[in-house]
């Protein structure tokens, strides 16, 4: 059993790659160091590759020996994953794992990649999800030190900017465990020109003809529009608009209104309390859409009135229904709103 050691399979590891030159030479000594690492932390060279248990310990040590190193990139999982992929292409190696293989390592991502992933994994934990957002958990995902995932915790929660247009994440927590609360959906696309233009006049028609989407739509656009490059831009304007007929001034008002910092770190909420348009309207839509419960105040007859804890069950250009606490449908005209006050 001796040929099945941990020191004798790195070994004969080593004696499968090239070392034909230099470079190569070097590189494989570099290798041999970090795949001895892992027997600093807590493995034993004598330690048996056959074991049921060695695909989880191997991995682990590996994370550990990583996280140890005062500076590190992507190199050390690519070799640590090389490694790995010949252990788990020795059949006689994963009949004893029972058929299980070596996991491999993720890439290190750069502070912008990990605070994304770290948003969408927030997503998952929130709106009544009975999954959990464990702090000691992800970083040892993520392969780096618990602190690293506070200070992008702390970054997202003050705001995070990407390629000029930003965004905050809300979030509660309790002791180590983090409940996503926010609406914010980063995305990262790369379309070309000619999509954009299409994602552009999408959300131009929604702006202009549906009077519930039409904040959301132009505070989209405005974010789009900050996130494109000069050329892009003096492209749509200076020869798109004329070729493809578009709407000179819509665009020459997206130009001027995006330059403004007032509707960065906007989340769904206040993109309807802010509404330059029909404020009170943009907020029916948001609690509609959210299902949250709200204080509505009205007018009827000429007399002011409240209706607290109502959710709205229907809205359109005319107004708003709502159903009260004693499960009584109430319409409420348009004109008759004076305030919407969402139960956050």
């Amino acid at each position: 059993m001796a040929k099945y050691t941990l020191e004798n399979m790195i070994n004969e590891y080593l004696e499968s790659l090239p070392s034909v030159s230099s470079i190569q030479k070097k590189e494989n000594k570099k290798i041999k160091v970090l795949l001895e690492g892992v027997m600093e932390q807590g493995m034993n060279k004598n330690s048996l590759v056959t074991d049921v248990y060695f695909p989880d310990e191997i991995r682990e040590s590996a994370i550990d020996y990583i996280c140890s190193l005062a500076r590190r990139s992507n190199t050390e999982a690519d070799m640590y994953n090389a490694f790995f992929s010949y252990l788990n292409n020795q059949t006689n190696l994963t009949k004893k794992w029972n058929t299980k293989k070596i996991n491999l390592l993720p890439k290190q991502y750069t502070p912008l990649e990990r605070q994304l992933m770290l948003t969408k994994k927030m997503h998952d934990c929130g709106h009544g999800s009975d999954k959990s957002f464990d702090i000691a958990k992800v970083a040892e995902e993520f392969m780096v030190s618990e602190r690293t995932i506070e200070t992008d915790l702390a970054c997202l929660q003050d705001g995070t900017a990407i390629l000029g247009n930003s965004f905050k994440v809300q979030f509660d927590r309790s002791r180590s465990k983090v409940e996503f609360i926010s609406s914010v959906h980063p995305m990262m696309l790369t379309p070309n020109l000619t999509e954009v233009v299409c994602t552009l006049e999408g959300l131009r028609a929604q702006e202009e003809q549906n009077p519930l989407f039409h904040d959301y739509a132009w505070n989209m656009a405005q974010n789009i529009w900050r996130q494109l490059s000069q050329y892009a831009k003096d492209r749509i304007c200076n020869v798109l608009i004329n070729r493809l007929k578009l709407n000179q001034d819509w665009y020459e008002r997206l130009e001027k209104e995006s330059n403004s910092q007032n509707n960065m770190f906007l989340d769904e909420y206040d993109v309807a309390r802010y509404s330059p348009s029909d404020k009170e309207m943009a907020i029916a839509a948001y609690v509609y859409k959210s299902s949250v419960n709200t204080l509505l105040v009205y007018t009827e007859n000429g007399c002011e009135k409240e209706i607290d804890n109502c959710r709205v069950i229907n809205i359109d250009g005319q107004g708003i229904s709502v159903k009260t606490l004693d499960n009584e449908s109430v319409r409420i005209k348009k004109e008759d709103i004076i305030s919407i006050i969402p139960t956050l």
